[in-house]
């Protein structure tokens, strides 16, 4: 008998109760259900309610809803993958498809243990030694308070070669551990040695909050010294992950939705003193993938605020492709010129790039002038301008042959411009912009404009995404008995394998259909991905399912090997039995939301409130008149 899939394993184990309840304690059985306050927006009677039988959960107040993967994902800010994973852990269940740790759990603790006590001890360094007195005076000199030197734990590494190791020592911590955790260097001769030396310290904490690294800034002015060093890579570090302060600002992002990307630490400590909470460190000029990732979770509205020197022009613009790689692609249509209407893409985020005052770091502006700082936020340009305008800087705009290669560049980036109102707008903005740059005189906006104009068809129409060159198979595509998965599935279930055997008919379904409407979170993830990739019927390559996000594989090829063992169905008919799964969708959870209203009226605890009782019965005459009319539409729909 073959194995349900790991998402069906994890959530069978789920105790959905036990689980709200270890971050909602107050929640409290009332009949058959729990209620409590929602934890997801403010209230004072219990709205939020839990179905143990049907393993769901909904708040009334904030219509926040869905299973227990939903639950997780939502408190926590994570995205599919990782509560799947964080769930699979609390439960037992091991995920085949999860990267084995590389270490034991009690060594990843050990060496977390050695990077606090490190901190701690470079922490006391600088409030509370003679030897500190000099990194006093520069964190004086850089005006940071003591509250914030506090707040962000820095410390100070005295100028000696064994004081940590032996602090460490001291504190149980064998000197293999201290190396391994990185406070500890080994010379050629295999001599340990203190890794920071005469250094201001900056200890580097994940989402979570453990220190998990060290950063050190040189205070003896010695040319031969790096300005900055890290601690290197290890177990628990990962520089090309981390955002330094994101365990701050974290809950300010997600509040305010938006998110600032400085390039130092002091930048950032700056931002967060002056009440700029939303400010994260890239710790460098390279700006990754995977740190904008851990950003993604919490906000698609990103600003830029890298220093304006060479080094910091350049990781903007880095930046920007890391933007476009890793926020999503939306669909979107397209009119043309004819009046026809086509499909193009869109990048689904707002990122934006401040331009500071040359010569100035963000933490001088924000000490300087805070004000100004506001205004130069508020000011950051939209990605597409800022690239425009980088393409006008890098040509020499007095010489001919630079103008026209100019024109020629910035044709062929406004050609990928999806939207023609979005492009034209782009067109106007740039050319005023170029007229103005190459001076007095020297070029006309209209002839410039109609330049441009030309250059927009050199580089192409909007062109597909490329995609695979043949179809990928899943791996052993085995038909999956009934017991494993087709005996729990639900009417969503089959719109999700209809939509993975039939991907040619995507428009049947992705435009008709809401992500709310779904209940259970692998398929709202898994019509998410294929709402992204799923190609029209014009073309002939399948998308590339193993590039489905984690702990997705399992139950998506469950669903599309039963999918493909089933009888094909005529493509003339293939749209109205997507209307008959779409309509029985809305007919089960018409019938919830009638099931939901009434427990709202007959179990709610608190005080009655009368207008919450009269709009619930008003819901429940219209969800009941849906409900027919819906039943209606399904029964035309089969016949």
């Amino acid at each position: 008998m073959a194995l349900a899939s790991p998402v069906e394993l994890v959530k069978s184990k789920v105790d959905l109760v036990q689980l709200v309840s270890s971050y909602v304690p107050e929640l409290k059985k009332s009949g058959r259900n729990w209620w409590a306050c929602c934890p997801f927006h403010s209230e004072k009677t219990p709205s939020f309610c839990l179905w143990p039988a049907d393993e769901r959960w909904k708040c009334f107040g904030c219509g926040a809803g869905g299973d227990a993967f939903a639950f997780i994902m939502r408190i926590e800010n994570l995205d599919f993958g990782a509560a799947l994973r964080l769930l699979a852990e609390r439960t037992g269940v091991q995920l085949e498809d999860r990267p084995a740790p590389r270490q034991d759990t009690a060594q990843r603790r050990r060496l977390l243990e050695i990077n606090a006590a490190a901190s701690l001890w470079f922490h006391n360094q600088l409030l509370r030694t003679d030897l500190g007195a000099a990194a006093r005076a520069y964190v004086e000199k850089r005006h940071l308070t003591r509250q914030t030197v506090q707040d962000f734990q820095l410390g100070y590494a005295p100028d000696s070669w064994d004081l940590l190791r032996t602090h460490l020592l001291a504190q149980g911590y064998a000197v293999e551990e201290q190396l391994a955790a990185g406070v500890l260097h080994e010379s050629d001769r295999g001599t340990p040695y203190d890794r920071f030396r005469n250094r201001l310290i900056f200890p580097i904490h994940d989402a979570a909050g453990h220190v998990i690294a060290l950063g050190g800034r040189d205070l003896g002015g010695d040319a031969k010294s790096a300005k900055f060093i890290n601690s290197p890579q290890s177990e628990v570090f990962d520089k090309s992950v981390t955002l330094y302060g994101l365990d701050r600002a974290k809950n300010d992002i997600k509040a305010r939705d938006r998110a600032i990307i400085v390039e130092g630490y002091m930048d950032a400590i700056m931002a967060h003193q002056h009440g700029v909470t939303i400010a994260v460190c890239s710790m460098g000029t390279s700006l990754t993938e995977r740190q904008v990732e851990q950003v993604k979770k919490l906000t698609t509205n990103l600003i830029l605020a890298l220093d304006p020197d060479t080094a910091g022009d350049i990781a903007a613009g880095r930046g920007v492709e890391i933007g476009e790689q890793t926020f999503d692609q939306e669909v979107v249509p397209v009119p043309s010129v004819n009046g026809l209407i086509r499909m193009g893409t869109r990048l689904k985020a707002d990122i934006r790039v401040m331009s500071l005052p040359r010569g100035q770091d963000p933490d001088e502006v924000i000490h300087q002038d805070l004000e100004l700082w506001n205004q130069l936020v508020e000011n950051a340009v939209p990605l597409l301008e800022y690239k425009f305008l980088r393409i006008l800087e890098q040509h020499d705009l007095a010489d001919a042959k630079g103008k026209a290669d100019a024109v020629a560049e910035l044709g062929q980036e406004l050609a990928k411009v999806p939207d023609p109102v979005e492009r034209n707008h782009y067109l106007g903005k740039m050319t005023q912009q170029l007229v103005k740059l190459a001076g007095p005189g020297q070029l006309k906006e209209g002839d410039v404009q109609l330049a441009m104009a030309r250059a927009l068809p050199a580089h192409g129409r909007l062109r597909r995404p490329e995609r695979p060159a043949a179809p990928v198979a899943v791996a052993n595509p085995a038909p999956l008995p009934a017991s494993a998965l087709g005996a729990r599935l639900d009417v969503e279930d089959y719109l999700v394998m209809r939509a993975l055997r039939y991907l040619d008919a995507a428009e049947c379904w992705r435009n008709n259909l809401g992500t709310e409407e779904i209940d259970k979170s692998v398929n709202r993830e898994i019509l998410d991905f294929l709402r992204g990739v799923a190609p029209s019927a014009a073309s002939d390559n399948a998308p590339d399912f193993n590039a489905v996000p984690d702990g997705l594989r399992a139950h998506l090829e469950g669903l599309r090997t039963l999918a493909l063992n089933e009888p094909e169905i005529p493509p003339a008919a293939l749209e109205m039995e997507f209307q008959r799964l779409i309509q029985s969708l809305r007919v089960r959870n018409a019938v919830r939301a009638q099931a939901a209203r009434a427990t709202l009226l007959s179990e709610a605890e608190g005080p009655r409130q009368p207008e919450v009782e009269a709009a619930a019965l008003t819901d429940l005459a219209a969800l009941h008149h849906a409900k027919l009319e819906l039943g209606r539409r399904t029964m035309l729909a089969r016949s």
